[in-house]
């Protein structure tokens, strides 16, 4: 089916840089100069960057911030186990997974995505901690590519204050699994994920 929004970034394996990127929706070339206006004006917004501006909460591939700050805050290593039982209840809330996997370490909880170990990380990390392996990592910072783009938002009380909230140790159980006020474009993600690759 067709796109209704998308990006793609392609990285150069030896040394991380951008070899191309690609957004979707699309646009006709050949209409570009006949039908800017449409073309400008329309409802999907094809002339919009979404791999250099586009703003979008990491989900799951968040995580691996989690467990790196984790584990560098000696919070967890690679034989620490959570229990998992669907279900993890925080101040009288109840959060949730999307299994049930007993108790589980790091490696098997990033292969099946398992909230519930990185709800437990996140909290006994601590936002900050979270923030600053984030940033490491790019995340809320500029690429350096030679383009304009969006730098981001990492969750956490600065922000919340920015945006006259306040934040709390729930924001922490999300932030730790990608959501919360985490928005970041798929050029940081891209290059996150290169660096984590390229073994930093």
């Amino acid at each position: 089916g067709e796109v209704s929004c998308g990006a793609l970034v392609v990285l150069d394996a030896k040394d991380g840089g951008v070899l191309g990127m690609a957004t979707a929706p699309t646009y006709d070339l050949g209409e570009y100069k006949t039908n800017y206006e449409e073309i400008l004006n329309a409802k999907n917004s094809p002339l919009f960057d979404r791999a250099a501006y586009g703003l979008y909460r990491p989900g799951s591939t968040f995580k691996t911030i989690t467990a790196t700050a984790g584990m560098n805050e000696g919070i967890i290593n690679g034989n620490s186990t959570y229990y998992c039982g669907q279900t993890y209840e925080f101040h009288d809330h109840t959060y949730s997974c999307t299994g049930y996997h007993g108790d589980i370490a790091l490696t098997r909880a990033l292969q099946v995505s398992c909230n519930i170990f990185f709800y437990n990380v996140g909290i006994n990390t601590g936002i900050k901690a979270l923030t600053k392996k984030a940033q490491e990592y790019g995340l809320g910072e500029p690429t350096g590519v030679e383009l304009s783009e969006s730098i981001g938002v990492n969750a956490g009380p600065d922000y919340s204050e920015k945006v006259g909230a306040v934040w709390t140790d729930g924001n922490t159980l999300s932030a730790a699994i990608g959501q919360s006020d985490n928005q970041f474009s798929p050029l940081q993600l891209a290059n996150y994920v290169a660096t984590l690759i390229n073994g930093g």
